[in-house]
């Protein structure tokens, strides 16, 4: 609380209220209201000191860091302003001759991130790591609150990564994931924290194969697209709610390219609803499911799979499989 060092940072009183420090180590001492969105491409550590920042948005982009903490009792807040988008864009790039990368990152310790529609989405040679803080409050109208997307084709290297400690991914409302979207080429790793509460309100995808067939898949807490990677190792899926496929964790219906590991953790008191959605805790699609040390209780759905719906080999060590239900066969399971 006193501002005088972090990791060995000097903090300096921020006292502007319609800017924010593009470099440096500082504190705010008011309220901050922004016209428009802020550039970073330095290394900024911002403590929010319980004070809130109203702004259309924060990109971080080539060789740019922020790093966000709050030591007031009271939680600062970054708010969306009312023509805002994305929160916290965090985006790196590739020089197209030298072939130098300048990476981009968010280091979230602290502070709220509500009133956006997505409000950290990471990019090309981006990541975002969170050790607590709480992104709440955001109503994506594509992907989740917390997204990963690259651009380009699955064998280019500007990859993305979402690292989750703790804090918690809350209350957020999206299409496919209403917690975090794991898009292609990024990799979503949870060891610690909360994703909770969050509504998904289902992606219509088709089969690229059969005409006129297609599947809702929903996620309400993470949704894993094509070529994307999701490893957990601890922390909680629970409470979220899915129109569609399922309600904690949704793999893709239709395409093959997945990396899912689920080592550890919690997956409790999730709901897939509509029509015939399947698994309620974790909807495994075309992903091989391997998931040791985890408990899956409390799940539910409309369809089949109350806890576990999977059509490939399922792979189960020391898991709790209790209290799912299902509207129709496979409810344990």
């Amino acid at each position: 609380g006193d501002h005088k060092s972090a990791e060995e940072k000097t903090f300096t009183a921020w006292t502007e209220t319609t800017s924010l420090p593009t470099s440096g180590a500082y504190y705010l001492t008011q309220n901050v209201t922004i016209s428009g969105n802020v550039t970073l491409t330095g290394d900024v550590t911002l403590c929010l000191n319980g004070k809130t920042v109203i702004v259309s948005g924060l990109n971080i982009k080539d060789g740019g860091k922020l790093t966000l903490t709050d030591c007031a009792d009271q939680q600062g807040t970054i708010q969306g302003s009312e023509s805002a988008t994305t929160g916290v864009l965090i985006l790196g790039s590739k020089d197209s001759d030298t072939k130098a990368i300048s990476t981009a990152s968010f280091v979230m310790y602290g502070g709220k991130i509500t009133g956006f529609k997505n409000a950290v989405i990471a990019k090309d040679y981006s990541s975002f790591t969170m050790y607590g803080g709480s992104i709440t409050g955001n109503k994506a109208s594509s992907g989740a609150a917390v997204s990963g997307l690259t651009t380009g084709t699955t064998m280019s290297d500007n990859k993305s990564t979402i690292t989750m400690y703790g804090g918690d991914i809350s209350n957020n409302t999206g299409e496919a994931g209403g917690g975090v979207y794991v898009g292609q080429k990024c990799t979503f790793t949870l060891a610690g924290g909360k994703i909770s509460g969050n509504t998904a309100s289902g992606r219509k995808n088709q089969n690229p194969t059969i005409s006129g067939q297609y599947a809702v898949d929903g996620g309400g807490g993470v949704y894993l697209d094509s070529f994307g990677k999701f490893n957990m190792t601890g922390g909680e899926i629970s409470g979220n709610a899915a129109t569609g496929n399922g309600g904690g964790v949704c793999v893709m219906t239709y395409v093959s390219m997945y990396n899912v590991s689920i080592t550890g953790g919690k997956i409790t008191g999730n709901t897939a609803n509509g029509g015939t959605a399947c698994g309620g805790g974790i909807y495994g699609g075309p992903a091989k499911l391997t998931i040791q040390n985890t408990e899956i209780s409390g799940n539910k759905c409309a369809g089949s799979g109350g806890g576990i719906f999977a059509t490939k080999p399922l792979t189960l060590t020391d898991v709790q499989v209790i209290n799912n239900t299902a509207n129709t066969a496979n409810q344990g399971s």
